[in-house]
């Protein structure tokens, strides 16, 4: 299947390599995932520019798409006046002796605005208290955002598409 997408269309498709543990447990330090060249949809993984990091690049989960309003309260994300269920993040609840995982925010006390701005996305890494994520440098230029993530690739026994 690989090989098969890299040969129709080599410039639509790339890898990337997973560094840190923002992404964690989804994505681990040294995982390599495949990268395909498409619009960001809301809850994708991406693969990005890491804002005021030369040369970094990091994976992030897309939470909030452009002219999104969104907050955190009491663990629970809501974006435009509706609750959202984040199922990739039971395991990270499950885990928890006490307190919350994602401590509560809105868009306005983070960024100073109350949606996400056109060509921008807001971001979060699945390990929300040890993410660098959008609550530190706020919103991701689209041109920041150098693709979808596809599918974990390495390692071979961890192999899983998104």
């Amino acid at each position: 299947m690989i090989v098969i997408l890299l040969a129709a269309g080599s410039l639509t498709v790339s890898f990337g390599q997973m560094s840190g543990y923002s992404m964690m447990p989804e994505l681990s330090n040294g995982d390599v995932v495949l990268i395909t060249k498409e619009q960001p949809k809301a809850f994708d993984l991406v693969y990005l520019k890491t804002p005021n990091k030369v040369n970094e690049r990091s994976v992030r989960r897309v939470i909030g798409m452009p002219g999104d309003e969104l907050y955190y309260q009491d663990d629970q994300l809501v974006v435009n006046g509706q609750g959202k269920t984040e199922r990739y993040l039971n395991s990270r609840k499950a885990d928890l002796v006490e307190g919350v995982l994602t401590p509560d925010f809105t868009l306005e006390k983070l960024t100073g605005k109350n949606k996400v701005p056109q060509g921008h996305y807001f971001v979060l890494g699945d390990n929300r208290q040890g993410a660098t994520d959008s609550r530190d440098y706020h919103f991701v230029k689209q041109s920041e955002i150098i693709g979808v993530v596809a599918a974990r690739v390495f390692p071979l026994d961890a192999i899983k598409t998104y």
